[in-house]
C-alpha cells in the first residue's frame, strides 16, 4: 500500500471520494492527476484538462502511452527531481511549486 499523492489541491482520501472529487473538475482547464506514490506513479484519475493539454483525446490513449504510469509521462531527464520534490513536500499540504517537461503525444 503506497502513499498517495496529487499534483493539485488534496481531495478527501478514499476512492469514492477521489473519484467524485474528478468528476466534478473532469472538464476544468486545469490540468489535475492524482497518483500513487510507489516508485511509477501509477494514475488514479487524470482529468480531461490535462488530457488536452498532453494531446490525447482520451484515457485509453494516455493508457496506451504512459501504461498509465505517470513516470513513463515525465521527460526523463526530470524524474529525479520529481522525485526528490515528492520527498520534500511539506506534510501539511503548504503551497509549494516544482516545475518538469511531461511528455506530450505529439
Amino acid at each position: 500500500m503506497g502513499q498517495e499523492s496529487c499534483a493539485a489541491a488534496k481531495p478527501p482520501g478514499s476512492e469514492t471520494d477521489i473519484s467524485v472529487y474528478f468528476t466534478n473538475i473532469d472538464n476544468s482547464c486545469c490540468g489535475l492527476v492524482c497518483f500513487n506514490a510507489d516508485g511509477q506513479y501509477s494514475v488514479r484519475e487524470i482529468n480531461n484538462g490535462l488530457l488536452k493539454m498532453l494531446g490525447f483525446g482520451s484515457r485509453a490513449e494516455f493508457r496506451k502511452f504512459s501504461g498509465m504510469y505517470f513516470a513513463n509521462a515525465l521527460h526523463p531527464d526530470d524524474l529525479s527531481s520529481f522525485e526528490a520534490y515528492l520527498l520534500r513536500c511539506p506534510a501539511d499540504g503548504a503551497n509549494d511549486q516544482f516545475v518538469c517537461r511531461i511528455r506530450r503525444r505529439d
